[in-house]
Order: C-alpha cells, then structure tokens, then sequence
C-alpha cells in the first residue's frame, strides 16, 4: 500500500527523482495537515454503486484510501508521460486472489500495472492500460469502460490486514463509522428528508443491527442477542422466520450458522427500499460474498 499511495503522489512531478526530498515533505504534509471532502467520498461512492463492477475495492477505495491519502486523485496512469525519461519506470503490482489457489505457483498470480499495459506477466497476456476493465471475448476488444483513475489504483494495489477475520470485522466497523459520522451530507446526497447523526429510524435500526450480528458471528461473539433484537423489528412470516433460526442456532455448526445469517440478512433487507439503504444492501452483500477487484 505504501509504495503504491507514494508513486502515485511522486509521479503527480516530472522531476521528482532529482527533488526527493522536497517531495518528501509535500507528501508528509499532505497525510499530516491535508483534509477530506466528506460530500466528495460520498458523491463518488454513491456514483458507480450499481456498475457490474462494483466491489469492496470501490468502498476501500472512497472510504479508507482516501480518508489517509487526502487526496481524489482523478488523473489516468495512461495519461502519465515522462519525455525526459529521468525517473524510475512505475510498475504497479496486485495479486489475482481468484487465482490464489495453488499458493506454489506465486508467479502465475502477479497482475502487473503499468503507464502503457496491463497484464499478467508469468502468461505474457497485457493490454493496453487505456482499456483496462473493458470487455474483451477472443482476444477482441467488445466493450470500453471508462479507465479506472488513480484513486481507484491506489485502492485495488492497496493492502488490507492480513487476517481475514479482522479484515472482515474492521471493514464493517469501518463502513458504520463513516456512515454514521457522515449521515447528514449522505442524507443530502440522497435528497432523503430525514437529517442528523445515528438516525433512529427503523431502517438505520435495522441496518446496524445487520452489521453488529455480522461482526459478532466473525468475531466468535454471541450471536443470539441481537437476533433477539433483530426478531422484534419483524411481523407475520418474517418474524417466525427468525424465531426459527433463534431457537435452533446453537444446534447449528459453523457452516449452517453462516447460512443462517446470509437468511436473516435477506429477510431484513427485503424491507429496506430508500436509495441510501440500497447502497448499505450493496455493502452488506459485498461484505457477505467477500467480493473485491473487477469481475474482468
């Protein structure tokens, strides 16, 4: 993550290499003095929220990068040129998760991303960066979709925590504390009437009791409190749905008790329609399915 937010605010100066510590210090007082546009994050976050490629990377993105970046960096890698050649040629590199099955085979998962292509370099297969996460069938270029900008690099290039549990856990916890911090420029954004901090609404009710029972189940934590609470937002069908699944939890294994929680967060959603709790649907099915990256 470091060497990718760092290249991508030096190569911002053509002359970086001969002024290294000049930037070195634009750069520390950008992290340590700069500031976010909380109606920016949103704005951009809320823009690409129904695109096929739409993925936590975009959450990571808007929320995390750019709250320790300081920066909405617009700019394409393809438009960066560098005439006089006097800097180190940027390679950014990711890891191609899909493909991290067979972990002896470290090469074939690198996924290289430079001003002029992109592509995995242990199969020789690259294509032009201008045209990177457009559609392609054969070979053919079939579809253009707009290139990814900087921001979105430093994101997709940017490491998580190592652990999956706490990946998990700190993500959620992430995404509720700017949801909530920022609830009323989120309200404006999504012209809803309803303003301030920690809404209490029955939606907002909802929303965090998804999210507290998603990080108690991946935190080991009892899980059954706040089913017990998430029961008494349900009627009829519904309620009896989750009744079931209360009573019967603790005779459930692990992998029938993840079923469960992917049941119970489809029964709450289903009852949640306002545009802002489309995005938190979307969210909370990203977190579910554990959906990163672009799907081409």
């Amino acid at each position: 993550s470091g060497s990718t937010w760092c290249m991508s605010a030096l190569y911002k100066n053509k002359d970086w290499s001969s002024q290294v510590e000049e930037r070195e210090e634009e750069m520390v007082e950008m992290l340590t003095t700069g500031t976010v546009s909380v109606w920016k994050k949103w704005k951009r976050i809320f823009k690409d929220v129904d695109d096929e490629n739409y993925s936590l990377t975009d959450l990571w993105t808007g929320i995390i990068v750019y709250h320790i970046v300081k920066e909405e960096n617009k700019e394409h890698l393809s438009s960066c040129t560098d005439e006089t050649m006097v800097n180190p040629y940027p390679i950014f590199a990711a890891i191609d998760n899909r493909r991290w099955v067979n972990k002896a085979q470290h090469e074939k998962v690198w996924f290289e991303i430079t001003r002029h292509e992109a592509g995995y370099p242990a199969y020789g297969a690259f294509v032009e960066t201008s045209v990177f996460g457009s559609h392609f069938k054969a070979g053919e270029h079939t579809e253009k979709k707009e290139e990814m900008d900087m921001l979105y690099l430093q994101g997709l290039c940017g490491s998580a925590i190592g652990d999956m549990r706490e990946n998990i856990k700190c993500i959620i916890e992430w995404i509720i504390h700017h949801i909530f911090s920022d609830a009323e420029v989120i309200m404006d954004i999504t012209l809803s009437s309803q303003k301030g901090d920690h809404c209490g609404c029955k939606h907002c009710t909802k929303v965090l009791l998804l999210f507290d029972l998603h990080v108690a189940f991946h935190s080991e934590e009892d899980c059954k409190p706040i089913l017990r609470k998430l029961m008494a937002t349900q009627e009829g069908e519904e309620y009896r749905q989750l009744q079931k699944i209360h009573k019967t939890w603790e005779m459930q294994n692990r992998e029938e008790q993840e079923m469960h929680i992917s049941e119970v967060t489809e029964i709450i959603l289903v009852s949640i329609n306002e545009k802002m709790f489309n995005l938190l649907k979307k969210m909370l099915n990203l977190v579910i399915n554990w959906t990163w990256g672009t799907k081409f």
